[in-house]
């Protein structure tokens, strides 16, 4: 006799709803599994995610960055305490004339003596080299130790006119500063070298940047400024140059001290 199980022992067997679901799971899991082992080399998932997406670098990763932070940190100190490299046009003394005033013969002193020393009301036109010259002779004599000015004995004016010995003279200066003057300008100028050896010219009529000139030598200003005229048409006034210096040059003229 064929024994006929009852329906709820069928149903039992049958497998559920719950369980169709964990076993299809189950298989998704060990396909995922798979796979991240074969993207990681891994089959731990946790593993691989904590190397791989960690905010924190490995060991030796670190170590490098570290070395890295280290050069950076140590290049950027040195960087701020490295002095910038000094620009001489910033050491040389200039000052500003008020338009319209003829004061050029006392900033072109003052810049000669790189600071301020003289100082007057302006007069209604250019001071002439002698007056100028016994003035900054007479500040060097009543200037105290402390002031660092030269001795009144080692100005030198020289009375002389533009031309090739002129010229000549003035490239192999030994002075690096002088006061120039010209007839053909009527103004005054300083000459400056700086420690580079380059020259330049500070025209106190000039405004901004300009004022501080840049040449080759004070012969080359003057031949600039002569530039285009025929000296052989110009009279003696407008060829005239009166250059006060330091003693030890020897430039074609009457000198005095």
């Amino acid at each position: 006799m064929k024994i006929r199980k009852n329906s709820f022992e069928a149903q039992r067997l049958k497998p559920s709803k719950v369980e169709k679901i964990y076993h299809a799971l189950k298989r998704r899991i060990a396909i995922l599994r798979q796979a991240v082992k074969s993207f990681f080399g891994s089959p731990r998932l946790y593993e691989h995610s904590a190397q791989h997406f960690s905010t924190q670098p490995p060991a030796q990763d670190r170590e490098i960055h570290t070395r890295q932070v280290a050069k950076m940190h140590c290049s950027t100190s040195e960087a701020a305490v490295s002095p910038k490299p000094r620009n001489e046009v910033n050491d040389i003394y200039a000052e500003h004339q008020v338009e319209g005033e003829q004061t050029c013969g006392t900033h072109s002193a003052n810049t000669f003596f790189g600071k301020h020393v003289l100082d007057q009301a302006a007069p209604k036109k250019a001071q002439n080299a002698d007056d100028l010259f016994k003035r900054m002779k007479a500040a060097c004599q009543e200037a105290k130790p402390e002031d660092n000015l030269p001795a009144a004995a080692q100005l030198v004016l020289h009375d002389t006119a533009y031309g090739q010995p002129l010229l000549e003279a003035l490239e192999n200066l030994k002075s690096d500063r002088i006061v120039l003057f010209t007839g053909m300008a009527t103004h005054y100028v300083s000459c400056m070298r700086g420690e580079s050896g380059q020259w330049y010219v500070v025209d106190s009529a000039k405004r901004g940047e300009a004022i501080k000139d840049k040449v080759d030598s004070p012969a080359a200003y003057l031949r600039r400024l002569y530039h285009g005229w025929d000296i052989n048409q110009l009279d003696m006034q407008s060829l005239s140059v009166a250059i006060i210096n330091m003693e030890g040059d020897e430039l074609p003229g009457m000198e005095t001290h």
